[in-house]
C-alpha cells in the first residue's frame, strides 16, 4: 500500500514537472511571437512625398521610404539640413525665417495644414507633404 501512495505521489510529481515544462515552452514560444511582432511592426516602411518650396525654387522628393514610426522632423532631417526650435522649422537648407518681415517655414500633408510641430507629426503611406516659405 505506501509503495503504491509513493508510486502514485512520484507519478503526479513527474505529471506536474512535464506539465510545467510544456508551458515553459509555450510561453517562450509565445514571447518569441511578440518580439518578432514588435519588430516587424518596428520597422514598417512607408512611402512618402517631401516638397520643399521657397519664391524661387522646388525640390520635390518622390517615393521616399521611411519608418511608420519616425516623426515628420526626423524624416525632413534626413533629406535636407534643417535647424528647429521645439519642433517648430526655422531653416531648411539655408533658409531661415524672417519674423520681422513676416517670412516662416510652414508645412501641409496632403493640402492640409500641419496643425502640431513636426517632432509630433507621423505620416501615412502615401502622404505629401510640402514645406513652404513665405509671408504670412
Amino acid at each position: 500500500m505506501k509503495k503504491s501512495i509513493k508510486n502514485l505521489v512520484m507519478l503526479g510529481a513527474l505529471v506536474l514537472t512535464l506539465g510545467a515544462c510544456q508551458n515553459n515552452q509555450a510561453n517562450q514560444e509565445t514571447v518569441k511571437d511578440s518580439t518578432e511582432i514588435s519588430s516587424t511592426v518596428a520597422e514598417e516602411k512607408i512611402t512618402v512625398t517631401l516638397e520643399i518650396k521657397t519664391e524661387d525654387s522646388a525640390d520635390t522628393l518622390e517615393n521616399l521610404k521611411v519608418s511608420a514610426d519616425e516623426n515628420l522632423l526626423a524624416i525632413l532631417e534626413e533629406n535636407a539640413e534643417v535647424v528647429a526650435e521645439d519642433g517648430f522649422i526655422t531653416s531648411i537648407n539655408g533658409v531661415e525665417q524672417d519674423a520681422a518681415a513676416g517670412y516662416y517655414w510652414t508645412f501641409t500633408i496632403n493640402d492640409e495644414w500641419g496643425e502640431k510641430g513636426a517632432n509630433e507629426t507621423f505620416l501615412e503611406n502615401g502622404d505629401k507633404v510640402v514645406f513652404s516659405y513665405g509671408k504670412l
